[in-house]
């Protein structure tokens, strides 16, 4: 599924949980779409949404504020959010910023 320059690919484990793969530019334009879609994918498949971000070519303040939003909101609910392999230009955002602290990041 293609929108404003991201692209988002989920799949769902029958064991529970989902995984959305996530390409391009994560902005103030593209993020709220992110969070529907990962919202969705926890409503579906319950348990851990795994976020890989290794295709992720920019993420601004909007997108990183999103994604701390949503960790959260899916902890409320017993779920949880995994950010995965988040690429190069993400994990120096993250490291910036601190929020490789605040959010569940498995770097490999």
């Amino acid at each position: 599924m293609q929108r404003s320059g991201l692209d988002v690919e989920v799949t769902v484990a029958i064991s529970g949980g989902a995984t959305v793969r996530v390409c391009g530019e994560v902005d103030a334009y593209s993020a709220p779409h992110l969070r529907t879609i990962v919202r969705d994918a926890s409503i579906v498949a319950p348990g851990t949404v795994v976020l890989d971000m290794s295709e992720v070519t920019f993420l601004d303040s909007t997108g990183l504020g999103t994604l701390i939003a949503v960790g959260r909101e899916l902890a409320s609910q017993r779920n949880r959010l995994l950010v995965s392999r988040p690429s190069d230009r993400v994990w120096q955002v993250f490291e910036m910023t601190g929020t490789h602290r605040e959010l569940a990041v498995e770097r490999g």
